[in-house]
């Protein structure tokens, strides 16, 4: 009896020890996470399959690849750069289906794979799956055969000419569990450059980790490029190495903290253009304004100018620039060019790194859209970040604040704002036709109203200033619908759309004409929506008014975080017109802007009266909110 109670408590031990190890494994500096293959993914990414004869015949003079000879009647070649794939394109059996015949087995010979029907895509799922071979070198090398599913959308042009256009998409994904600080989390690799490689240049590439707690909806999961930090409980990790077919991967412990606006920066050290290494501690005592650019990003190059004018115009201040080239080692002699011919006199680095620069790891997660360029962000004398964006405008704000006569950095507080991941349909809301500014349009110069418009037409405007006539049909139960879809206020070239009139009562979004419109906003940047409009039956006695014209709008808060006094802030934005357009009539809407503080773990409401904020033991009211939502400017109350 005595033995079997020691062998039990022995047991108890050795188990013990296991799950101790086992943990502590686990949550080692490096974590190698075996992947296995779904091969049922339906992805939202397409590629298409060009068949211009002009692009395939130069992509076959780099490519020799053996055809039947001669071809069958009616065939072309197409050819996928994405996934570096050829294939016979011919009439199908019926009207609605083509012959395809892919290079499977990526020989470069057409004369031995078969051919395949593709029917025309009528709704999800739809379309051939086909297998193609992946090869790996290596010792032993590997080689794989990865389905694609190959969809064809038929079209008659203008001319009455039938175009046959094919996508192509992968099907796979590899997939893998781990845990870290006694959380499990799921891992996802998806091949969004259609090349079926894995390892870690590729993670730069197009091809995306997706990362969620095990036990989170899927579609809470995070979307991470290959150099970018991954936030793992109150640890970051890097991707160290994985395997080219996907079969693993290795994530490493990185020792950067956490990157907020308002907290000190990491005194990174690196190396300019003159060989010189220098660390950013070295400008303390003044405002260091970091640009973030690779070469190939036509925007970043194009604001040098702006650059130029903003480093003269505050010659006498405090403030110094540096340039941050993220290209790789073989992309650095045309950036040496650019700074050359744009004659940009600042301090450069160009390491060849590319986006594996650890400063850029770090900063580039604080902006309104994290690794989108260009990039600025500017540190305070103290060392402190202040703020970061990706729109030079903005930033000449806070520079302007800054360096005002009246400007002192602690009032103010600059927070970008980043779109939550998804954008709900919500609705729906009345068109204005009746508000003194909608009246005011027919005065606007600049507005073009369409021939012979009937007395009986109104106009009218979304809060974003899309503007909208409407009109009765012939019919009573239609209305005739002109949306300025450009924004160029020119409605004259626009086309009327009918759309049916519901009885009163709820309007369902499924009964909305989606009309896309295009809403540029004071950055020069511009939104690409479809906003859907319905019209509702007026209510009995209203002497026959015109039906009610709706719209129905995006309900997509904006939300940023920042640390005051060692205290981290949360601030969210909520537009009330559904307009993806933030006036300052937006600010004043009950709800619009929410506060909140990090204590003891939790977020908590930070009390607003009369307008005001505590932030940090100083009063702080609302200054500005950017017109795209991505930017909120609070000021502090100055002392009479």
């Amino acid at each position: 009896m005595t033995g079997c109670v020691v062998s039990r408590l022995g047991l108890c031990i050795a188990l013990a020890l296991f799950c101790d190890s086992t943990a502590r494994a686990q949550d080692a500096d490096v974590i190698r996470i075996a992947l296995s293959r779904n091969e049922n993914v339906v992805y939202g990414i397409v590629s298409g399959i060009s068949l211009d004869q002009k692009t395939v015949a130069e992509a076959l003079a780099k490519t020799p690849v053996k055809l039947p000879d001669p071809l069958p009647a009616g065939t072309i070649v197409g050819f996928s750069s994405s996934a570096d794939v050829f294939m016979l394109v011919e009439p199908g059996p019926r009207p609605d289906a083509a012959w395809l015949t892919v290079d499977a087995n990526m020989n470069r010979d057409l004369r031995d794979d078969t051919r395949v029907e593709v029917a025309k895509h009528e709704k999800q799922g739809d379309g051939a799956i086909v297998r193609i071979r992946r090869a790996y070198p290596g010792t032993p090398p590997k080689e794989t055969w990865l389905p694609y599913r190959i969809t064809y959308e038929p079209r008659t042009n203008k001319g009455g000419e039938l175009e046959r256009r094919f996508y192509l998409s992968p099907t796979y994904r590899t997939e893998g569990t781990f845990r870290v600080q006694g959380v499990d989390y799921a891992l996802e690799l998806s091949d969004y450059n259609f090349a079926g490689r894995f390892d870690r240049s590729n993670l730069s590439r197009g091809t995306v980790l997706r990362i969620r707690p095990r036990d989170d909806p899927p579609e809470n999961g995070v979307y991470l490029a290959g150099h970018e930090l991954i936030p793992l409980g109150s640890r970051f990790y890097e991707v160290r190495d994985g395997a080219l077919d996907g079969s693993w991967i290795e994530i490493a412990r990185n020792t950067l903290p956490e990157a907020a606006i308002g907290r000190a920066v990491a005194d990174f050290r690196l190396t300019d253009t003159a060989s010189k290494a220098f660390q950013l501690a070295e400008y303390r005592g003044r405002y260091l304004l970091l640009d973030f650019w690779p070469s190939w990003c036509g925007p970043c190059v194009a604001e040098f100018a702006n650059i130029k004018s903003t480093v003269e115009k505050y010659a006498n201040q405090p403030l110094s620039i540096i340039g941050i080239n993220l290209d790789t080692e073989k992309q650095l002699e045309p950036a040496r060019k650019i700074v050359a011919d744009k004659g940009l006199t600042w301090r450069q680095v160009m390491e060849g790194r590319g986006y594996f620069l650890p400063i850029y790891q770090w900063l580039g997660r604080l902006p309104e859209n994290r690794g989108v360029f260009p990039l600025y962000a500017i540190i305070g004398p103290d060392g402190v970040v202040r703020y970061a964006t990706n729109d030079f405008r903005k930033m000449e704000r806070f520079l302007e604040a800054t360096f005002s006569p009246r400007g002192n950095a602690d009032d103010f507080i600059f927070v970008p704002l980043s779109r939550g991941p998804r954008s709900k349909i919500a609705g729906p809301l009345p068109v204005d036709f009746d508000r003194p500014a909608a009246r005011a349009l027919r005065q606007n110069p600049k507005l073009k109203l369409p021939a012979n418009l009937p007395a009986d037409a109104r106009i009218g405007h979304l809060p974003n200033g899309i503007v909208v006539v409407a009109r009765p049909a012939a019919d009573a139960n239609r209305l005739i619908v002109r949306v300025d879809l450009n924004g160029d206020m020119d409605l004259a070239n626009e086309d009327d759309v009918e759309i049916a009139v519901v009885a009163r009562g709820d309007v369902k979004v499924e009964e909305a004409k989606a009309f896309q419109t295009i809403l540029a906003y004071a950055s020069g940047a511009q939104s690409y929506m479809p906003f859907r409009f319905a019209a509702r039956a007026t209510a009995a006695g209203s002497g026959g008014a015109q039906p009610q014209l709706l719209y129905f709008g995006y309900d997509r808060p904006s939300s940023g975080t920042f640390v005051r006094d060692g205290v981290e802030y949360q601030v969210q934005i909520t537009d009330p017109t559904l307009d993806l357009f933030f006036s300052p009539e937006d600010a004043n809407a009950q709800g619009f802007l929410a506060l909140k503080k990090k204590q003891g773990g939790k977020w908590v409401d930070v009390s607003a009266a009369a307008g005001r904020f505590q932030i940090g033991g100083r009063s702080f009211r609302l200054r500005h909110v950017h017109d795209d939502g991505q930017l909120v400017e609070f000021e502090a109350e100055r002392q009479p």
